[in-house]
């Protein structure tokens, strides 16, 4: 009896082991994972913002936040499987429109707006569809989460709203940008 309570406690031990070595295996292949996305993200900026190589990427829109060095991929649209690949979604709004509100969700986690509620008025955020847009910081404050005001519709002027969580599950952080200038690209 002792001898088969032994083999017992020795076989859960030796599955308790097994248990936590794999879950830090997946652990660290879920990370290594996401950083080679993240890296592709900005590899892929890089060569076209900074040298013009749109000609695989005709289609590529991002967002680039200078001041906290992010480099996103915008996708057409902001379900949460698309939020959870690390890019940044579409929420409303034209790209290229001389007015009107761009609305952009992201998640708030490493290398997407997780740096948002550090973000200066009076900082650039870059845009770059068809062209290059850029945009000054104008606003920044939370709201609760079903607050569908961030939706507006803007006929006067380009405006730019990022939205993002907070620690607060109920609330959302906004952050508003006027676009400055707008440039061709090389």
């Amino acid at each position: 009896m002792f001898r088969n309570l032994f083999i017992k406690k020795k076989l859960i031990f030796f599955l308790s082991i097994v248990l936590i070595l794999s879950s830090f295996w997946i652990l660290g292949y879920n990370h290594i994972k996401k950083q080679k996305n993240i890296n592709q993200h900005n590899d892929i900026i890089n060569r076209d913002f900074y040298h013009g190589k749109t000609n695989t990427y005709d289609n590529l829109k991002y967002i680039i936040i200078p001041e906290f060095d992010i480099k996103r991929i915008i996708y057409n649209d902001a379900k949460e499987e698309t939020l959870d690949k690390y890019y940044v979604g579409l929420v409303a709004g034209d790209f290229d429109s001389e007015t009107g509100n761009l609305i952009l969700a992201g998640h708030n986690v490493k290398h997407v707006f997780n740096k948002l509620h550090q973000i200066n008025i009076g900082s650039k955020i870059i845009i770059k569809s068809k062209k290059k847009y850029e945009y000054i910081v104008n606003n920044k404050y939370e709201t609760l989460k079903n607050d569908s005001s961030v939706l507006k519709t803007v006929t006067d002027q380009k405006l730019l709203t990022l939205i993002t969580c907070t620690n607060d599950p109920n609330k959302r952080l906004i952050v508003t940008a006027i676009k400055k200038t707008d440039y061709e690209t090389s």
